[in-house]
Formats: structure tokens, sequence, C-alpha cells
């Protein structure tokens, strides 16, 4: 997925200077406005990697809003670990006859 944005980046370099940033530099400003129906937040990035192709302080923009999207997914939605089974028996607090109750079973 990567290499296809890769390859998206590399057609916009194509457009003309002055095209790239007008385009980069509207959603950015519509961007803003994501308050309104159709316009949305989604248009910040999108324009930032648009300027990113021409300006170093759009590409410092571009990953710090990365590195800031990934410590707020890290902190809403973390990684799912390995399912503890604990039995029935361990619950009532009787000794489990066969199961595994830990991932670890190193003793």
């Amino acid at each position: 997925m990567q290499e296809y944005f890769r390859s998206k980046i590399h057609s916009v370099k194509k457009w003309p200077r002055v095209v790239r940033i007008s385009v980069g530099s509207l959603l950015v400003l519509l961007g803003l406005m994501g308050f309104f129906p159709v316009l949305g937040f989604w248009m910040i990035p999108l324009g930032l990697v648009v300027l990113a192709v021409d300006f170093p302080w759009a590409r410092r923009a571009l990953v710090q809003l990365k590195i800031r999207w990934r410590a707020l997914r890290r902190r809403y939605y973390p990684r799912k670990k390995n399912p503890v089974a604990v039995t029935s028996e361990e619950e009532s607090g009787t000794r489990p006859t066969n199961r595994v109750r830990r991932a670890d079973t190193s003793d």
C-alpha cells in the first residue's frame, strides 16, 4: 500500500509548481473548516502531502502528524495480546487438570 502512495506522490511531482502550491494550500485551508459538510479535517494531511513536495516545513509537519497519529492509535486502540486461557476450575478455586493457564509455560 505504501508503494501505491509513493507512486501517487511521484505523479504529483510532475505537476507545475504553482499548481502544487495552490492545490496544497487550498486543501489545508479548506481542511481547517472541517466542521462544514463535505469539507473535513481529512484534507489537512492531504494538503500537507502535496505541499511536502516543495516545502521542507510541510515535510516536518507531516512527520509530526504521523507520529502523533500513531501515538493516538496506540493509546486508544492498543494491540490485542494473546488471551489467557482460564478454566472454570480455576475460577471456582479447584486445581486445573491439564489446561495451560498462562501463555508462558516456562517454569
